[in-house]
């Protein structure tokens, strides 16, 4: 994945074979001491299922279909739950100030943990939103090509997004340096405001 080799805790066995998107990510295991011949660059394979969607006509929706991807920065130790869901709540209460009647999907990441605090932040916000952690690649790119509005925070997934020509929004959680991949939000693969600013 786009992640890979930005965490400096990984361990680099030499029987595990690598297959990164392209040379800059071979450099980066490199570096991280894995040995070159185990490592094929294969390009972004991940996004061989969209393919099929970019020739299918894109329905149109009754009500504004938001899709929340997630990530996981407290599985990450990037920052501390209390604090994520604070700015969680904070950007939900903006979208529902915006259209109080939209639809939103919130896709996690499959490593996060806390499926019930975002239930819980919904439940206070009197709203019943859809949360889901699906894993099929094609069920996934499916939900992202029927939305309207695709919101993340500097994943893979705006970078599908703009494959599939859907209208994305990144969002900078953190206040001081970004400790995640940098390629995706400077990418201008989608706008990025950050979290404390109004969404709507």
């Amino acid at each position: 994945g786009i992640g890979l080799g930005t965490l400096r805790t990984i361990d680099t066995p030499n029987h595990v074979k690598f297959t990164v998107f392209g040379k800059k990510y071979k450099r980066e295991l490199v570096n991280l001491g894995v040995n070159e011949h185990n490592i094929s660059i294969t390009g972004p394979t991940i996004f061989d299922e969209i393919a099929p969607l970019l020739q299918q006509e894109r329905k149109k929706n009754e009500q504004l279909q938001i899709v929340l991807a997630t990530s996981p920065f407290i599985e990450d130790r990037f920052m501390e739950k209390e604090v994520y869901f604070q700015r969680i709540e904070k950007i939900l209460g903006d979208i529902y100030t915006w259209d109080q009647n939209a639809a939103i999907t919130i896709k996690l990441h499959p490593r996060e943990k806390n499926k019930g605090e975002y239930e819980r932040i919904l439940a206070s916000l009197g709203k019943s939103g859809i949360i889901t952690d699906e894993v099929d690649r094609t069920k996934h790119f499916n939900l992202i090509n029927d939305c309207d509005l695709l919101i993340t925070f500097g994943s893979t997934v705006a970078l599908e997004g703009m494959i599939l020509q859907r209208p994305a929004l990144t969002i900078e959680l953190f206040d001081e340096n970004n400790p995640t991949n940098k390629l995706i939000i400077g990418s201008g693969a989608s706008p990025v405001i950050k979290y404390d600013q109004d969404i709507a």
